[in-house]
């Protein structure tokens, strides 16, 4: 996709937003209602689920992250 590449090779809050507004207006309107649907009914059972989990999983993340820096300095 050419949007991709105009926004370098990190972008930022401003800039995900922006691309994600872009694919959202691409998107047909049908395909729209399906996904609101979809985040209405499943949306508060992933929150829960990413508020249960979520520290652990950064933390466990954070550590892999350290231990493959550590690797790479041998």
């Amino acid at each position: 996709m050419p949007g991709f590449s105009r926004l370098g090779r990190r972008a930022g809050p401003l800039g995900v937003a922006l691309t994600a507004w872009d694919l959202w207006r691409r998107i047909p309107p049908k395909q729209r209602k399906q996904l609101l649907k979809a985040a209405r009914q499943h949306g508060p059972r992933i929150v829960e689920t990413a508020r249960k989990h979520g520290p652990t999983v950064a933390a466990r993340l954070a550590h892999e992250l350290d231990a493959a820096a550590r690797r790479k300095k041998r």
